[in-house]
């Protein structure tokens, strides 16, 4: 018998446009004779499944939709929304209060990680090395803000994608002012952190079997300071995969990254970002994604293919494991 798939996508965010190129390219690779698969749109107007060219209404009351007069029950939620309210976890308390399994981390843990503010010095207590940073709040800012931080520095949203825009590299306090400013457009809390000059890396880590598993990490060589929206999306940017390091270094991220996952009590599949930094030789932690993009051109999905397993197969364990 088949499982009933909700592929959850949309979003409230600027991010929603990826939720739906990554839901797009899911459905392609999952397999039509295991699953039954229905695309849900969260969005701002309502909740929505997407089938067959039609489109119903969500009952929020217990996830379930009605199609052709019969009640359709999921027994998963396959995570294809990035940003709010899913990455974020308030879309998973709301699973966790009604029995739904899904293939990303738990709410509280999402919580945590989307604010990256959170997430940093969470990592600094685990001895995990990251930029020293403050966080600055809408809500009480002064300015010209106090810190003891060597610039250049890295101003950024706390939430949300950084390259979706407001990040920006500063060399003085009249710059941090101009760059929190417009953080704060979008953003009630900026992260200030000192700017870290090394290779920047990206690894993907899932569970399976009651094994952590490393994906082929990554190389981003940017065009610019950093790894931007258009980067990401258009092709400018160089993606290497796999990566060209060292069997040393290469078993040090491999080992980093496992250890982030455990620490953090990550499940499903996360996306780990690091720069290995050209001064201490070490690997240093940027950000943790609950939720990363899964589109035809996303990172992710590059590693699971340079290990020579097909995307369907993958996708096939993400769904065990969240069902197991």
């Amino acid at each position: 018998m088949k499982i009933n798939i909700a592929l959850v996508t949309g979003g409230y965010s600027g991010e929603a446009v990826i939720s739906y190129r990554s839901a797009d390219r899911v459905v392609a690779e999952l397999n039509s004779d295991k699953y039954d698969v229905y695309k849900i749109d969260i969005n701002t107007a309502g909740w929505f499944c997407l089938y067959k060219n039609e489109k119903y209404v969500v009952d929020k009351n217990d996830f379930t939709v009605i199609i052709d007069d019969k009640r359709i029950m999921f027994q998963l939620a396959f995570m294809c929304l990035h940003g709010t309210p899913a990455e974020d976890g308030k879309l998973l308390g709301y699973f966790d209060m009604i029995g739904m399994p899904y293939t990303c981390s738990g709410s509280s843990v999402s919580a945590l990680l989307f604010n990256k503010g959170y997430a940093v010095a969470r990592a600094r207590t685990l001895g995990i090395a990251v930029a020293s940073s403050i966080s600055v709040y809408r809500d009480s800012c002064k300015f010209p803000i106090k810190h003891n931080l060597r610039f250049p520095l890295i101003v950024k949203p706390t939430n949300g994608g950084s390259s979706l825009g407001g990040i920006a590299k500063v060399w003085s306090d009249t710059e941090i002012t101009a760059a929190v400013t417009k953080v704060f457009q979008g953003d009630n809390a900026a992260l200030v952190e000192e700017f870290v000059e090394g290779r920047e890396f990206t690894i993907g880590v899932y569970q399976y079997q009651a094994h952590i598993v490393t994906l082929p990490p990554t190389e981003l060589v940017r065009t610019g300071t950093f790894f931007t929206f258009d980067e990401k999306y258009s092709g400018k940017g160089e993606e290497i995969t796999p990566a060209h390091l060292d069997e040393q270094l290469l078993m040090a991220l491999n080992s980093l990254a496992i250890f982030i996952y455990q620490s953090f009590q990550c499940s499903g599949l996360v996306r780990i970002d690091f720069i290995h930094d050209v001064a201490s030789k070490q690997w240093v932690m940027l950000e943790i994604n609950t939720i990363p993009g899964l589109t035809a051109t996303s990172l992710v999905p590059q590693q699971v293919l340079a290990t020579g397993m097909t995307l369907s197969s993958f996708y096939d364990r993400l769904i065990e494991d969240a069902l197991r």
